[in-house]
């Protein structure tokens, strides 16, 4: 069985969560997509790609390996817009070692209370249904950002 591509290894690393990976594309309002690849068992990962709107809807969906869309706003360490000029963010990932998936206790973050939302649509011809959670808003305050000495 041939091993599938993926996108973290074929592009380059990220370098800012305002860059696109694949186009080089600077935006900075912050509206690109972050991705989470899966494994070959199609589970996430803690693999974060950043894309803009153009690459992703060129990239993702041809792409043989599984990638789901973070909703905006949604609170992922390492590409928050509080991470942004954090020192301990490092590509698209947080390093503070409080943080579970680097080994400890857990993180505090704020950010405004989402929304569970029920949608309604047609896909390959069939009503369904799914739902979503909905961010209104960026995170307000994270325990472990500790932001760059700009002299440096």
């Amino acid at each position: 069985m041939a091993r599938m591509p993926k996108l973290s290894e074929d592009l380059p690393q990220n370098v800012s969560p305002l860059v696109c990976q694949s186009c080089g594309t600077d935006d900075p309002r912050g509206w690109m997509e972050y991705w989470r690849e899966h494994d070959e068992k199609d589970q996430p990962t803690r693999v974060i790609i950043t894309l803009c709107n153009e690459c992703s809807q060129r990239i993702i969906e041809p792409h043989p390996r599984l990638y789901s869309r973070l909703e905006r706003h949604k609170p992922q360490p390492g590409i928050m817009e509080l991470c942004h000029d954090c020192t301990h963010r490092q590509c698209n990932y947080c390093t503070f070692p409080g943080l579970k998936e680097n080994g400890g206790m857990g993180m505090v973050v704020h950010f405004p209370r989402p929304s569970l939302m029920f949608l309604d649509g047609v896909r390959n011809g069939r009503k369904v249904g799914w739902q979503e959670m909905h961010y209104p808003g960026p995170a307000t305050y994270c325990e472990g950002r500790r932001e760059k000495d700009p002299s440096k």
